[in-house]
């Protein structure tokens, strides 16, 4: 029986600067890769206004978008 070894996936745990959606303004979310494909709720740090952040991993790296909620 043959064993197909998987590629082993790094995860990702990082603090991301992301603008917000209302004032502009840059506040800084942690997202790590096991939230790979979720939205999250939060608030602008600055402006304290509700945000969805939508969280993805691609090549390796995580990218966060924030939308208004």
């Amino acid at each position: 029986m043959a064993v197909t070894a998987q590629p082993e996936t790094k995860r990702l745990d990082e603090w991301i600067s992301v603008p917000c959606p209302y004032c502009g303004e840059e506040f800084e979310v942690h997202a790590t890769s096991d939230q790979d494909g979720q939205t999250v709720s939060d608030r602008c740090q600055v402006c304290c206004r509700p945000v969805s952040l939508h969280i993805l991993v691609e090549d390796e790296e995580l990218q966060v978008e924030a939308q208004r909620s």
